[in-house]
């Protein structure tokens, strides 16, 4: 009988996940003569961590980057780990004295006590999140073999083993895009990476000195987490290959093949505009272009380095630049000129890719979809400037060839944006779900076991009681529903030094905590705010220039976030600074705090003279939910794979951790196996390969975001087929998974891709 995964009542009957997937293999030692293909992992996380492995011992020449430091993990939340993940796990040896039976879990007498045992410096020591010990057996397990343990502990035992794998991490080194090279056969990809400092002393990337470097690669996996979604905080491009005799003469110059003809369409269609904008002395309405109103740019690589920067990475090639601009490296504008051609000298290729013409770089554009043609025309047509287009009656009847022109335009412009998007499918729900978090010190009443104060329930917070999440709440919306005002959904996870208290707010209750009930004037106003808001949010997507603009059509879809009860509250934020807003703040935080308290207490832990944690900076959260669904792969087929959060996150409302039962590392590893043997009779080809690795990929993705959605509202907007009694939710993405919905697609794995996994495996 395989390891239960939670995600087996989703699947088709008699299937288990882990036999379909081989999420349960033994990932032993092998012995590989050639270390091959190339896979970089961006994020050392534990879910950046668990693929780094599994890709190891799937026979992959395996590397980490790591934007921050590498190895210095202080998240104390708790990640649930399924049977299926303990046991993976327990057979590689990371388990080793990282649980303890839930009922062997201590008790301890007094605060003092506690210190004693768990802070670094005993009761004495200064009480902040990294000053937490993990003990021996720090995690609870159940007698269904279900773990929880605190995300520091199992990331230090995931990093230790990464390590004693020789398995290369570089700090402080960032991944900011990917370059293409068309010329080869298939394709050849590489990585942009981009080195940073610390915040302390010597804290630096071993390429700070060169700024930005390139590395071939095979693969990509980014596990960074829902931040993948957010321009201020990453940042990915897409850079072209293209040969260096590539000049701004041979770009003009007739029938010369030294530039590709998608770079001369868009060159060409860029000099169509700027002479229309001479002649009429006006500028191109920009909210009905995406990439032709931006600035094409390049940088140089330079040779390949004779050894990499630290053992087993990979060979980089160093990018010349421009100049430095708000911290980023800023490519050349244009094409280098015929005369530049000393200057090229020690350039292997140029790399070519656009910016916004402010002279800052363009940010990421990974949710960013191509807008259609028929959008872009009515954006044009709906221009305040009135050019190219006039609004005028039988217009454009009158002046036919001037409207093919404008046409031809906004064709081109849909070509060139699309080289340039990741092509990954985006999708996120319209309703918020709100949630708080809390960490106690574990006091509990000695008359109750460790057993009876984890919670995993319906909590009926005015009756202090607690129900099964069954299915009479499963599907049923209850958190969205005003009736339920009431009910929250608990969860209560204990370790040895830490408590994790978690609690998915229904609506109502969410914004009651978050409205400061002494000023009925502030909260009117925040109300009738969330027009207002929406407006500016429209208006700011749709002004924004190159990357980060969006067509009036989609800017109002994302802005319709704004609905129900997002950023409604907190009404704190409506007032201006000064003691009337730090009074508000006080009076909420502590209508949060008690709230968090009486859950604890109502499970049966002791508040009096303990409770929440204080002074380890965020000893509390308070925080909305947008559940999206970001594409494991882009579907034009570049081989970067999203795992964790990046694709499918948050998934708080699900319950189980990025390691728990979120299999995505597993099929990340068998891409590793399956690209190692591609000349081997009855292997998948490459093109296979990333087929199976992302039909995997996809199925975890919509497994974890039913599991996510399930009593919250958005099934309401995306019809879920785990929810009892609602129909199967629509499957987006690629071709081939129209009219499918999840079961349909794991179905269709297993036929077009079983035999390449039974070579895998047992």
């Amino acid at each position: 009988t395989p390891p239960e995964s939670v995600f087996d009542l989703q699947m088709p009957e008699g299937t288990h996940f882990c036999n379909l997937f081989k999420g349960c293999d033994i990932l032993g030692e092998l012995d590989y003569n050639v270390r091959t293909p190339a896979i970089l992992v961006v994020g050392a996380g534990s879910a950046g961590l668990m693929a780094a492995l599994e890709l190891k011992n799937g026979g992959a020449q395996v590397a980490m980057i790591e934007k921050r430091g590498a190895g210095a993990f202080i998240r104390n939340n708790v990640l649930a780990l399924d049977p299926m993940i303990m046991k993976k796990l327990e057979t590689t040896g990371i388990s080793t004295d990282l649980f303890s039976d839930m009922d062997d879990l201590p008790h301890y007498d007094n605060v003092t006590h506690w210190k004693k045992a768990c802070l670094k410096g005993g009761e004495g020591a200064e009480l902040k999140q990294d000053n937490v010990n993990c003990l021996k057996g720090e995690g609870g397990k159940t007698s269904s073999q279900f773990g929880f343990i605190r995300t520091k502990c199992l990331e230090q035992k995931l990093y230790d083993k990464v390590q004693s794998e020789n398995i290369p991490v570089l700090s402080f080194t960032e991944f900011v895009g990917m370059a293409i090279d068309e010329a080869v056969a298939g394709h050849k990809h590489y990585a942009i990476l981009r080195g940073a400092r610390g915040r302390s002393e010597g804290q630096e990337s071993p390429f700070l000195n060169q700024h930005e470097v390139i590395v071939n690669v095979d693969g990509i996996v980014m596990a960074v987490g829902s931040s993948v979604l957010q321009q201020d905080r990453q940042e990915f491009r897409k850079w072209y290959f293209v040969k260096k005799t590539c000049t701004s003469e041979a770009l003009e110059a007739e029938h010369n093949t030294d530039c590709p003809e998608w770079l001369r369409a868009a060159h060409a269609n860029q000099k169509i505009i700027k002479a229309m904008e001479t002649q009429a002395t006006k500028q191109w309405p920009s909210k009905s272009l995406e990439a032709s109103d931006m600035m094409i740019v390049h940088k140089r690589v330079q040779q390949e380095t004779e050894s990499p920067v630290a053992a087993g990475f990979f060979k980089h090639q160093e990018l010349i630049f421009n100049e430095v601009k708000g911290g980023t490296p800023a490519g050349f504008e244009g094409l280098p000129a015929a005369t530049d051609v000393e200057d090229l000298e020690s350039t292997e290729a140029l790399l070519v890719g656009v910016r916004d013409g402010d002279n800052q770089v363009c940010k990421n554009w990974v949710r960013k979809g191509a807008d259609d043609f028929e959008h872009k025309w009515e954006d044009l047509q709906k221009a305040e400037e009135q050019w190219p287009i006039e609004k005028e009656e039988g217009w454009q009847q009158a002046n036919t060839n001037m409207v093919e022109n404008c046409k031809n335009v906004l064709k081109e412009d849909q070509k060139f944006t699309k080289k340039f998007l990741w092509n990954l499918e985006y999708h996120g729900t319209k309703k918020q779900s709100y949630a708080m978090t809390g960490l106690f010190i574990p006091l509990k009443d000695r008359e109750k076991s460790w057993t009876q104060v984890r919670r995993n329930h319906a909590w009926k917070n005015v009756e202090g009681t607690f129900e099964d999440l069954s299915d009479a709440y499963r599907g049923k919306n209850w958190l969205g529903n005003q009736a339920s005002k009431d009910i929250q959904q608990l969860r209560l996870f204990p370790n040895k030094c830490l408590v994790y208290v978690s609690v998915g707010l229904s609506n109502e209750k969410a914004k009651e905590l978050m409205t400061w009930t002494d000023n009925e004037v502030v909260n009117t106003d925040a109300e009738q705010s969330v027009e207002h808001k929406k407006k500016k949010c429209i208006e700011a997507a749709t002004q924004a220039k190159g990357c980060d603009s969006q067509a009036t059509h989609a800017a109002e879809y994302d802005c319709n976030f704004m609905d129900s009860y997002y950023e409604v509250p907190p009404s704190c934020d409506f007032i201006a600074m000064g003691s009337s807003q730090e009074q508000c703040k006080t009076e909420v935080g502590r209508k949060q705090i008690a709230f968090l308290n009486k859950a604890a207490e109502e499970s049966g832990l002791i508040i009096e003279g303990a409770g929440l944690v204080k002074g380890m900076g965020g000893f509390h959260t308070h925080f909305n939910i947008n559940i999206f669904k970001l594409g494991p792969a882009p579907t034009t087929k570049e081989p970067l794979f999203l795992l964790g959060d990046a694709a499918h996150g948050p998934n708080f409302l699900s319950g189980c951790g990025v390691v728990g039962g979120q299999d995505d590392s597993a099929a990340v590893g068998h891409y590793a196996r399956w690209l190692l043997h591609t000349d081997g009779e009855g292997w998948p080809d490459k093109d296979n390969a990333w087929k199976c690795t992302v039909d995997m990929l996809k199925v975890v993705q919509n497994l974890v975001f039913e599991r996510s959605c399930k009593y919250s509202e958005c099934h309401e907007h995306e019809e879920l087929s785990f929810a009892a009694g609602l129909p199967v939710h629509s499957v987006q993405g690629d071709a081939r998974y129209q009219g499918k919905d999840t079961k349909g697609i794991a179905i269709q794995m297993k036929s077009d891709c079983g035999a390449f996994m039974d070579k895998i495996g047992p």
